[in-house]
């Protein structure tokens, strides 16, 4: 309205190294190098869209430099995973359990299913090029603590 080159971006729920518990990539690598079981509630249906860290700065700088001001850009991976999918990826890489606690009842503000739709972020030359997999397995790698070997 006053000339302000604003652009807006939604991110999906970002994994990485160094994120702390947020989203369920990083909860699961969490317990799983504490040695703690994977707990997934429900029956692990619910979708997320996980996005790696460095394609969500890739998907930023794109918007910052392209995108048209006062749009609205997602930034994501463009592809739904289970909940329970990824737990088993976790499990996979980690040997971790899993415990699915049945019968959990959800509070209204879950969301069963997050998807986001990036095509207009495509549409500038965003791309994702970290796979869930293997966006999983660096984080791991990064987040394991480094054995000494004397």
């Amino acid at each position: 309205m006053h000339g302000t080159d604003v652009k807006v971006t939604r991110f999906s729920s970002i994994y990485g190294p160094r994120r702390g518990d947020h989203g369920p990539v990083n909860i699961f690598v969490g317990l799983a190098l504490a040695g703690k079981p994977l707990t997934v509630y429900g029956d692990g249906s619910q979708t997320r869209d996980c996005v790696y860290y460095l394609d969500a700065i890739r998907g930023l700088r794109t918007v910052h430099g392209l995108g048209a001001p006062g749009e609205i850009y997602n930034i994501g991976s463009g592809r739904e995973a289970s909940v329970g999918d990824i737990a088993e990826i976790v499990r996979r890489f980690t040997g971790a359990e899993i415990i699915f606690v049945k019968g959990h009842r959800f509070s209204k503000f879950d969301v069963r299913r997050s998807y986001f739709d990036i095509s207009k972020a495509r549409g500038l030359g965003y791309e994702p090029r970290v796979n869930l997999e293997e966006g999983i397995r660096l984080t791991i790698e990064a987040e394991r603590p480094l054995e000494i070997v004397a």
